[in-house]
């Protein structure tokens, strides 16, 4: 018995996010709402534990005879690239494998209200206003994010609200009673109050969570320091740890306490000493290249593991590590922005600077940080990195999510001699990008580069079941009628199969006039080929 398929939809916004399963006749089969998906509004915490309940509940809801091929996500907040990626990877973590199609929340609220020509305006935590012309054409207005945009949304409302209770304060606007009421709300007599409440919750939980855990004089964990050739100390593992405690001592962030925010100088005497007083434990890890290898791979480090990338940093730790930290591994960088659009990862996780050393040393990274480890420039490092970047963007002029985390560094190996035309790749890579039968959108790129040979890149959506049934059965009529094989190809062949009728398990669809040439996948550019001819016949 076939498995049912079935087909799952997410409608992610900055305050919640509603999930929905639905049979193949459209009938609902589980609806529920979980939290934010946006984390340009939300923590990524947040947003991963959302996705997580989400996929655990598709994954509960679908029978034992189910199967969902395909999940669409409509989201606010798509057009930031680290958004779908972090969606993207969390998913796949949580566990589901199928086909992922990201849209805005403002296409999905105007493909599901109306069929034909019109506009959506959408006011939530966000706003955007969405629509579509007579001949197809879409149009989008605002929905640029909370700092700068979004007129009508709860959050500028929210702004607005605060605006009014801040200016009245101080006679540069009418007073209302929005001051009373939110000053009730916050639990403050004066604006410090709301000021203080304002910014402490874009400290982020972690940080609060460390200093409360400190107050309750709870330990802290194992934080893992590794020495360096020259004596200093290098944090491996509780870098965060360590950096909230110094950003509460210095009245960077508050807690609250009593229900009221404080800052580090304004929290009582004793509480202040409990921190002041914490015992941090401290394990410094020192020795040959082969014994810290050896530590590494065998102890549990306590909070978030190490990656291989951090545990080499470790292992061949000296001045190229240093260096190369400096460039790679540095948020402030002005460059990383730019390298986002092809580099996947964390820069505080040395996940770039571990693309780039795999780029540099072609996957032998180990090796080549062995080689380098003394070395004071990384100049060679840093060359290759901006080359391949330089070469992509010469190649393609047009940059798509699609292109972040591909293996930019071995295309690069295999073609960066061959010649191209920017104008004409460019514009096959949007056509491709806007192709509805290209479901592999990231092979879009190499597949160009390749000289537009093996379509498997692209992962063509192929013919749907009930299509090749009509088709099968329509050949082999009239293949019966003329007295040859229901496969084309045979009927052209060999006499021993000139007129072979296939069993439809001895066939499989092909494009009449091949998808690469402009053929669409319809029933009428449909037809049945035997096996054997299906698998040799190219260009499909």
């Amino acid at each position: 018995m076939m498995a049912e398929r079935i087909a799952a939809g997410w409608d992610g916004g900055g305050t919640k996010t509603r999930v929905c399963l639905k049979d193949a006749y459209g009938k609902d089969i589980a609806v529920c709402d979980f939290g934010p998906l946006n984390i340009n509004g939300a923590s990524e915490e947040v947003v991963r534990q959302s996705i997580r309940d989400a996929v655990q509940f598709m994954q509960q809801s679908c029978g034992k005879d189910m199967v969902c091929p395909e999940l669409v996500i409509g989201m606010a907040g798509v057009s930031n690239r680290h958004a779908t990626e972090f969606v993207e990877e969390t998913v796949r973590q949580a566990g589901y494998q199928g086909h992922l199609q990201f849209l805005g929340d403002q296409e999905i609220a105007l493909a599901g209200a109306i069929t034909g020509h019109g506009a959506v305006l959408i006011a939530g935590t966000g706003s955007v206003c969405c629509g579509r012309d007579r001949n197809g054409k879409m149009f989008r207005v605002g929905g640029y994010g909370y700092l700068i945009d979004d007129p009508g949304s709860g959050y500028a409302i929210g702004r607005d609200i605060l605006k009014n209770v801040v200016r009245a304060v101080d006679g540069r606007g009418r007073a209302t009673c929005l001051k009373e009421l939110v000053f009730q709300e916050l639990k403050t007599d004066e604006v410090g109050g709301l000021i203080t409440w304002l910014y402490s919750p874009a400290t982020g939980k972690k940080e609060v969570a460390v200093i409360e855990s400190v107050l309750k004089q709870y330990p802290l964990g194992l934080l893992y320091f590794n020495r360096l050739p020259d004596g200093r100390l290098e944090v491996l593992d509780g870098q965060q740890r360590i950096t909230s405690l110094g950003r509460f001592l210095t009245d960077k962030f508050s807690v609250m306490s009593n229900e009221l925010p404080y800052r580090f100088h304004a929290l009582p005497k004793d509480q202040q000493t409990i921190i002041e007083n914490a015992t941090l434990l401290v394990y410094e890890c020192e020795g040959t290249e082969s014994e810290i290898k050896q530590w590494f791979q065998t102890i549990n480090i306590v909070g978030i593991p190490l990656n291989a990338q951090e545990e080499l940093n470790a292992v061949y730790s000296g001045p190229f590590v240093t260096k190369a930290r400096s460039v790679f591994s540095n948020s402030r960088n002005a460059n990383v922005q730019k390298w986002s659009a092809y580099v996947r990862g964390s820069v505080k996780r040395q996940e770039f600077l571990n693309t780039a050393l795999n780029w540099v040393s072609h996957d032998q990274v180990e090796e080549y940080m062995q080689a380098h480890r003394h070395d004071t420039n990384i100049d060679e490092l840093q060359s290759h990195f901006n080359d391949v970047i330089a070469w992509v963007e010469s190649v393609f002029a047009d940059c798509y999510n699609e292109m972040c985390g591909l293996k930019w560094g071995q295309l690069f190996d295999e073609y960066h001699n061959t010649p191209y035309d920017p104008k004409e790749m460019t514009a096959k890579a949007a056509q491709l990008m806007d192709d509805p039968y290209v479901k592999n959108r990231k092979g879009i790129f190499e597949y160009l580069l390749g000289g537009e040979k093996d379509t498997r890149l692209l992962d063509v959506r192929v013919f749907d079941d009930s299509t090749k049934r009509r088709v099968y059965r329509r050949q082999t009529e009239e293949a019966k009628r003329r007295g040859i094989s229901n496969c084309p190809l045979c009927a052209m062949g060999h006499e021993a199969r000139r007129t072979k009728i296939w069993t439809e398990k001895e066939m499989d669809a092909d494009h009449v006039e091949a998808w690469s040439k402009g053929g669409a996948t319809s029933e009428e550019n449909c037809q049945m080929l035997c096996l054997t001819h299906n698998r040799a016949k190219g260009n499909k």
